[in-house]
């Protein structure tokens, strides 16, 4: 059990105010009662580090990637984006990247901090994006003028947000 945002988390349930929310299935159910001394003393119990929820991930318990993604998604988005330049494109690839994580995140040794494991794990993610892109226009040219199209929509739409 721990505070996130204002809200009181339970393992599996959510308590806004006086009702409490299932996660998996977003239904209200009964009202609870929490004592917040023990939400507080729980908190910096339930709270990981980074190197603990890779390695929990990497057996298997997957309920950690939640975790990892709101603490680095802005920097995994933020390099994406630089790499691009295409708000839609960063975005596709922060999801390829931490869908990848769960099968590669069992690698990280902790020798070094996570975020500068994961800025590296992003970049050559990305790298081997633009080589299968470079690759694609190359075996299929004739789609290389609709995919030059396309992204130039995009990157014009991206223009127009800002």
């Amino acid at each position: 059990m721990f505070v996130w945002g204002g809200v009181v988390v339970c393992w599996k349930n959510v308590v806004e105010g006086r009702k409490v929310r299932n996660w998996q299935n977003l239904q209200v159910t009964e009202t609870a009662r929490v004592n917040r001394l023990s939400v507080r003393f729980m908190s910096h119990l339930a709270a990981q580090s980074d190197y603990e929820l890779t390695q929990a991930i990497g057996r298997g318990v997957i309920s950690g990637i939640g975790d990892l993604y709101v603490r680095h998604r802005s920097l995994v988005y933020a390099l994406c984006l630089r790499m691009t330049g295409n708000a839609s494109e960063a975005e596709d690839l922060t999801q390829e990247i931490f869908i990848q994580l769960l099968g590669k995140v069992g690698s990280f040794r902790g020798e070094s901090r996570f975020s500068s494991w994961l800025y590296r794990f992003t970049t050559n993610y990305v790298l081997m994006y633009f080589r299968r892109a470079t690759r694609r226009r190359e075996r299929f040219p004739y789609l290389a003028d609709e995919f030059n199209a396309t992204h130039k929509l995009a990157v014009s739409r991206s223009e127009e947000r800002r």
